[in-house]
């Protein structure tokens, strides 16, 4: 009789094993992978990315475009842009990032610390730009936004324009889940005094098809050129790479809308 009621007392005093026991036990089982995920794709590493950064050029003009390309590198499009930006006078640069990146679930945090490097440096130059034209491809673009916000925001008399070519917008697993909340398309081009998204909507990368809400949004996707001269990069998405393409091409009409 002692046995079976310490039997009875013991099983009183476990969980129920019913169904919502039981789905809640396995959505705890699979929470913690995500929230580990979560971490690991927005907190800053102990060891600063940026350090493998090279060190910029020396500014020698007052007008400077800063690029940064996707999670590639630089490739045709990041040229052809930069060369089209310096042709308006002043000075390109292209910055690749790619030692500082990390992995794919680490790149938006770390490139955000690469552009708030690159607005250091620019800063601490004998010539500090007056005028600056960021221009960020795909994850390229949190280091792009980064870059605008922390120059700005030390030199307020300083003209900054940010131009945005397709830009992966989320920060962790809930903008890929829900675009429309994504870091990116709520937050890029706070501080920049003009800021214009070069976007398409029919590419396959996640979280590159909403509108940017404190942008211009540029839509290119249906742009007679892309059937008639666009030519996709070996190993890109297609439709991602265009509207870098057709900011490359197109820079001179682009700058007679927006000034840039």
């Amino acid at each position: 009789m002692l046995a079976a009621t310490l039997i009875c007392a013991s099983a009183s005093a476990l969980p129920q094993l019913n169904r919502a026991n039981f789905i809640r036990g396995g959505a705890a089982l699979l929470g913690a992978p995500i929230v580990g995920y979560e971490i690991y794709s927005r907190v800053p590493p102990l060891s600063d990315p940026s350090d493998a950064l090279p060190s910029l050029p020396a500014i020698t003009a007052s007008s400077v475009a800063v690029v940064f390309p996707g999670f590639g590198g630089p490739d045709a499009n990041t040229d052809r842009i930069c060369k089209a930006l310096e042709a308006r006078g002043g000075q390109a640069i292209c910055v690749d990032w790619t030692a500082a990146r990390g992995s794919e679930g680490r790149a938006a945090v770390n490139a955000d610390l690469v552009g708030r490097r690159v607005a250091s440096e620019l800063r601490a130059q004998n010539i500090a730009p007056t005028e600056l034209h960021v221009v960020g491809v795909s994850i390229g673009g949190f280091a792009a936004d980064a870059l605008a916000s922390a120059y700005k925001r030390e030199r307020r008399s300083a003209f900054c324009r940010l131009t945005l070519c397709d830009p992966f917008t989320a920060r962790g697993l809930p903008g890929l889940v829900r675009p429309a909340t994504a870091h990116g398309v709520t937050e890029f081009g706070r501080d920049a005094d003009v800021a214009v998204a070069v976007v398409n909507t029919d590419d396959a990368v996640p979280s590159t098809n909403t509108p940017l809400a404190r942008c211009f949004n540029l839509d290119v996707t249906a742009a007679a050129a892309k059937a008639a001269e666009y030519t996709p990069l070996e190993g890109d998405e297609p439709g991602h790479a265009w509207p870098a393409a057709w900011f490359g091409a197109n820079a001179k009409a682009y700058a007679d809308v927006f000034g840039a």
